[in-house]
Formats: C-alpha cells, sequence, structure tokens
C-alpha cells in the first residue's frame, strides 16, 4: 500500500504539481488551525484572569483573526476540494489514456488485460478519489493529534490516556461492526447483481419485447421486488445494531471522557498544578480531538480498501512502462513486386496464451489478391494483424518493401457516431485536396452511395444515437461505411478486409468483388481478404489456408481443389450445405 500511494503520488506530482502543492498546504492549515485556535483562546482567557488588558487585547484580535479566516476557509474549501477532485480525476483519466496508446496490441486485446482494466477503471470511477482523500485526512489525522499532543504534554500527560482510554470503546465498535458490513455487502452481492439483472430486464428494449411477449414482465418485476426487500431488510437491521448500538457505546465513552477531563482539569487547575488556559484548552477541544482520534480507523479501511483498485491501475502503468519489445518487424529491399515477406513467423498471446500461429513462412507480392480462410479461431484474424504491424511476432520476422502504407476493415469495425462525411474521411484525416470526390469514389466502391440514395442521406447526416437526430443504420449499411472508410486514401497499397462482407447480402457481395477486381487491375494494389465464405475466396487469385495456427495449403482455387487436402474438405463440406439449404 506504502509503494501504491508514492507511485501514484509520483504520477500527480508529474501530472498536475500545482494541485499537489495546493493539497499540502490544505494539510498543513487542516491540522494546524484547529489546535493554534485552542491555545490562542486558553492564552486569552489566562490574561484575562491575569487582568493583563493588554496582552489580552492582543491575544483576542489574533483569536479573532485567525477564527474569522479559518471560517471564511472553511466556507470556501468545499469548492476548492471539489476542483482538485475533478482535475485529478481528469489527469488520471487522461493518464490512463496515454497508458493504452504504449501497451502493444496484443496485451490490450487478452482477456487479462480486460479485466485488468475494468478494475482499473473502477479505481478511476469509484475508488481513486476515496485512496486519495483517505490518504489526505489521514496525514491530516496524524498531524492534528501530534499537534494535540504537544498541547495537552504541555499541560499535563494524564489528559492524553484520558483520550485514549475514552476513544477505545468507539474504535472497538468500529471495529466489530465495519468489518460485519462489509460481510453484508459481500453476503448480499449475488442478490445485488440479480436486482441489477432483473433491473436491467425489464427497462432494457430489446430484453422488454420478449418479456411483453411471454407474458414476464410481472413475474421479472416480483422477483425484483422481492430482492430489493431483502436487500433493504438485512441493511435495516444492520444500521439500527450499528447506529444505535454502536453509536450509543460511543456517546457514553466520548460523554465519560469529557467528564472525566472536566473533573481532572478542575482538580488540577484548584491544585495549582495546571493553569487556567490548561483547563480551557482541554475542555475546547476534547471532543475534537476524540472524534478525529475514532476518525483515523474509517480512513485507514477506506485507503486499506481502495488500495486494492489502486495497484490494479498502477499495474497497468507498470505494463506500459515495461512493453518494450524488441521490433521483428523490418523494411527491407525486397525482390521487384513483392511487398512482404513473412519468415517463420510464430506468434503467442502475452500473459500466459495459447500459439496463435506457428511457423509461418509467405511471400505477398504488389496487386495480389489473397483469400485467406480456415475454421474459428485457426489464425487468420492473427495473421493480418501481424501484418498490419499490430502484433509482433514472437519469433520469426516480418520484412516488408520500404513504402508499404496500409488500410483495413476489420469484422469488428468502429461504428462511430459521427457525420457521413466525417466516418469516411477518418480513413485519413490529413490527406489534401478534394475530399468530397475522395468520398464519393469510397462509396461507390462499397456501396454506400446506394444506402444514400434510398435513405436520402447526405454527407451531413449524424449517424448514430449520440447525438439526438442521428440515423441508426442497421449492421450491413454500417460495414458499408466502414469499407467506404477503408478506400478513401487511394495511395495505400495493402488493403486488409476481415470478413468484409458479413452482414451483406450475395449480390452487393458479388458486385463489390467486381469493385475489387478493377482497383487491383488499375491500381496494383494488394488486397487480403479473411472469409468463412469459400464461394468468395474463388474468386481470388490465391488462397492461404490456416489450420490450428499453421498455413496448411497455398494457391489458386483450381489447384488447391486438384490436391484434394484440407481446402477441398471444407469446400466440399460448404457446398453440400449450400445445396441441402437450396432445396
Amino acid at each position: 500500500m506504502k509503494n501504491a500511494f508514492i507511485d501514484l503520488l509520483k504520477i500527480i506530482a508529474r501530472a498536475d504539481p500545482k494541485s499537489l502543492l495546493v493539497r499540502v498546504v490544505t494539510i498543513i492549515l487542516n491540522s494546524t488551525i484547529p489546535p493554534v485556535t485552542t491555545f490562542l483562546l486558553g492564552k486569552t482567557v489566562l490574561s484575562l484572569t491575569n487582568a493583563n488588558l493588554e496582552k489580552t487585547i492582543l491575544l483576542s484580535v489574533c483569536y479573532i483573526i485567525v477564527v474569522f479566516l479559518w471560517n471564511f476557509y472553511l466556507r470556501y474549501s468545499g469548492v476548492v476540494n471539489a476542483r482538485l477532485n475533478d482535475r485529478l480525476v481528469i489527469k488520471l483519466r487522461e493518464h490512463m489514456i496515454d497508458l493504452h496508446q504504449t501497451i502493444p496490441q496484443d496485451i490490450v486485446e487478452s482477456s487479462d488485460f480486460i479485466h485488468l482494466r475494468k478494475r482499473g477503471n473502477d479505481f478511476l470511477t469509484t475508488y481513486a478519489l476515496r485512496f486519495f482523500g483517505s490518504a489526505e485526512r489521514l496525514v491530516t489525522i496524524i498531524l492534528t493529534l501530534l499537534n494535540y499532543c504537544i498541547i495537552f504534554c504541555g499541560i499535563h500527560p494524564l489528559f492524553i490516556l484520558i483520550v485514549l482510554c475514552a476513544s477505545l470503546p468507539g474504535l472497538l465498535c468500529r471495529a466489530k461492526f465495519v468489518p460485519e458490513m462489509r460481510r453484508m455487502y459481500e453476503e448480499l452481492q449475488e442478490d445485488r447483481n440479480y436486482q441489477g439483472y432483473y433491473k436491467k430486464m425489464l427497462t432494457n428494449p430489446s430484453a422488454l419485447k420478449e418479456l411483453r411477449v411471454w407474458g414476464l414482465e410481472k413475474t421479472f418485476y416480483a422477483s425484483y421486488q422481492e430482492l430489493t426487500a431483502k436487500i433493504h431488510r438485512r441493511q435495516t437491521n444492520h444500521y439500527y445494531r450499528h447506529g444505535f448500538v454502536g453509536g450509543g457505546v460511543e456517546s457514553l465513552a466520548f460523554g465519560a471522557g469529557v467528564i472525566g477531563s472536566i473533573l481532572l482539569g478542575i482538580r488540577l487547575t484548584a491544585s495549582g498544578i495546571i493553569l487556567i488556559d490548561g483547563f480551557v484548552m482541554v475542555v475546547s477541544s476534547i471532543l475534537d480531538v476524540q472524534d478525529t482520534f475514532i476518525s483515523a480507523y474509517y480512513n485507514i479501511l477506506g485507503y486499506r480498501e481502495s488500495s486494492y483498485y489502486a495497484k490494479d491501475y498502477l499495474q497497468i502503468y507498470h505494463m506500459a512502462n515495461d512493453s518494450e519489445r524488441g521490433s521483428r518487424t523490418a523494411s527491407v529491399s525486397l525482390p521487384p513486386g513483392e511487398l512482404l515477406s513473412l519468415r517463420n513467423v510464430s506468434f503467442q498471446y502475452p500473459l500466459g496464451g495459447r500459439m496463435a500461429l506457428e511457423d509461418v513462412s509467405v511471400d505477398i507480392g504488389c496487386g495480389e489478391k489473397i483469400a485467406v480462410v480456415g475454421e474459428n479461431g485457426s489464425g487468420k484474424t492473427t495473421f493480418c494483424k501481424i501484418l498490419l504491424g499490430l502484433y509482433q511476432p514472437s519469433g520469426g520476422k516480418v520484412e516488408y518493401r520500404s513504402g508499404l502504407a496500409a488500410s483495413v476493415t476489420f469484422q469488428d469495425f468502429c461504428r462511430y457516431h459521427l457525420s457521413v462525411k466525417d466516418n469516411i474521411v477518418l480513413g485519413n484525416v490529413s490527406l489534401e485536396g478534394d475530399q468530397e470526390s475522395g468520398i464519393l469514389k469510397a462509396m461507390e466502391i462499397s456501396g454506400f452511395d446506394e444506402v444514400c440514395r434510398t435513405s436520402g442521406l447526405t454527407l451531413n447526416s449524424m449517424l448514430g444515437t449520440v447525438a439526438g437526430e442521428g440515423v441508426n443504420l442497421s449492421g450491413g449499411e454500417w460495414q458499408r461505411l466502414a469499407i467506404a472508410r477503408c478506400f478513401y486514401d487511394n495511395s495505400k497499397n495493402l488493403i486488409v478486409l476481415d470478413e468484409p462482407h458479413a452482414s451483406l447480402d450475395p449480390k452487393a457481395e458479388v458486385k463489390m468483388y467486381e469493385y475489387y477486381g478493377n482497383i487491383i487491375e488499375c491500381e496494383k494494389k494488394c488486397l487480403i481478404f479473411v472469409t468463412h465464405r469459400l464461394t468468395s475466396a474463388q474468386m481470388c487469385d490465391r488462397i492461404l489456408v490456416f489450420r490450428k495456427g499453421r498455413l496448411v495449403e497455398d494457391g489458386s482455387h483450381m489447384e488447391l481443389l486438384d490436391r484434394k487436402g484440407y481446402y477441398y474438405e471444407m469446400y466440399t463440406t460448404q457446398s453440400q450445405n449450400y445445396i441441402t439449404q437450396e432445396v
């Protein structure tokens, strides 16, 4: 926990040193002013008792100024803290975004990192302010208690003992009830999950339509109400015990501490052991000291709990700093007509993952139209991500021609909630010249121009649901738009399409393949398709067949059929299924 606090302190110090300085000043003020006020009040009463008018006036003026400034500070400290907290979360979020830019793509996509990122986001959303707030208050409490200890030691050490004894019952009550509350929340977690599930089912449009068809609204609503009542009863019982029993014990102990301090102060003052200023200081501060002492327990618990989430955030931080890996990709002078070359390339997913590619060697030439086929999990998409430089090979090497520029449409493409024009221009925001002609050509290639004609969309039409008047497209229409974005920049000489026609009907697919063939012949671009439809693969010049991470076959459609190997088996099986469906 100590290392977590120091690491996060370093991050904040680099990201926002001014806010950190303001927090340090705030801690000093919060821990110093209350004891100073108590000290001035005691000395003022002492000088008044001694009939020292000049000193009384001076001390009274100092006391009034300090109290006025303290009250002025308290009125505006909430605004200052709110601003500091906002800046803190903003800086940490920006830092998280920066970290994601440096972590390799294969790690970002791993399931372990996805869970880690979720916990890191939980820290930013819920626990960051609790972590820093608890740490800040703990430092303030320690300094405050030290200041009061100095004052009490100067009066009489017995007062420190009284404070400790009076605070002990409250600490024991909190030590009993707070863990009970944590256990209660853990035991109710499953009920809370189901409560949230029923609530989501009753409010989610997709789920609600099925509930209405089957007449399940009342059933689900009754289950939601039953769980809500169960959770409420359990929490009410705990809060009753904690509030009335624990609070009662704590109040009695506090009262005993105050009474004991006053009685001891009266006796010591009457005996001449302490002066009247010491008595006033003790009486005016004893409750504040006891409350400060006990509040340390809550802040320690809050700090400990939030520190676990802080460690997740810091694990991402250290992962980004330790992610430097030797590149196995290089720009070299390849033979004429050759664009890319893979030699004995292997790839293993990070954090103990499986081997996705093993000993893959292949040359890819300019102007080729290549299909990449295979079963799910055979390594097709991983192969394309290595070609694009998103993944670094675990073994072997990738060589590419100088000047290689790639464009891609992934199967899980992004749906940008922007205008039609902006969606396509994102293919290269720095491209200069006549944007509109390039946009229209890309829309023609992908068939999105037909979507615009039938739907009445213009280049300035907003898409998606973020904008109030945005148009939500179908899956196939979004995919055509993604393909248009891929073809917007005409300077790209390598185009990778991962399942580009998964949401398109067969007629639209055939039309797009005609466009692709014309593009290759005219502009000598290399197109690589990842597809499950072997009828589409046969339109390509060359087919790469993957199986369990290995490149098992390489050739044209007719060549692979003549070999009667793995491709032949897949093609025959798929063709028979199509015939059966047609019958």
